[in-house]
């Protein structure tokens, strides 16, 4: 039996959805393997999803598995490669990339953010181009200057939507409403859009 399982990286953890039971699972890793949904330490992050995978027998349940592995919006050549040395040593039969921003329904005066424990992806579409920015809390200024910047900058934002792995976005939002006369949403699964959305679309 064929199955399909969705990845992607975010703070410390490798979020899971797996197609054929319909479940989430979190493999929480060391510290200073993932940076901004991206490897930093190769070695250790094969090591340790690999346990993960044995531990909660993933792979083992499906003749075939195929991995959809979402990658953040920076992502880049380089990323890629990894992705793929990764994969190599995985026990996936099929590996799929599915940039994060193709998960977004990007319209003109929609901005979307990505906001996390530590960063943020801030992402809209100016003639009918897609313009991401990245806050990182190491910055001088919190989030919501970086949303003021962008406010600023693009005056015709009528709707910012959140999600992410931060569990103070529904109060965030509440925040933004009260600061700005804009339309400021966030989803119930805000934590699990990107794989739910994925999923979804049998993308």
């Amino acid at each position: 039996m064929t199955n399909k399982i969705y990845m992607y990286l975010v703070d410390d953890e490798i979020k899971i959805l797996i197609e054929r039971e319909n479940i989430i699972l979190n493999c929480v890793l060391s510290s200073k393997i993932i940076k901004k949904g991206k490897i930093i330490h190769y070695p250790k992050f094969i090591k340790e999803f690999i346990n993960f995978l044995k531990k909660n027998k993933i792979t083992k349940r499906f003749y075939k598995n195929i991995l959809i592995w979402i990658t953040p919006p920076d992502f880049n050549q380089i990323d890629k490669e990894i992705i793929r040395i990764c994969f190599e040593e995985l026990p996936f039969q099929e590996l799929k990339i599915l940039k994060e921003i193709n998960l977004y329904q990007l319209k003109k005066n929609l901005l979307w953010i990505n906001l996390n424990s530590d960063y943020a992806f801030l992402t809209i579409l100016n003639k009918n181009k897609k313009e991401v920015r990245i806050w990182d809390e190491k910055n001088l200024f919190q989030i919501t200057e970086q949303i003021d910047k962008i406010i600023e900058y693009y005056p015709n934002i009528k709707k910012i939507i959140l999600i992410g792995n931060n569990s103070m976005i529904p109060e965030i939002t509440i925040k933004l409403e009260k600061k700005y006369n804009k339309i400021i949403l966030y989803y119930e699964n805000y934590q699990d859009y990107l794989l739910t959305t994925a999923f979804q679309h049998d993308f």
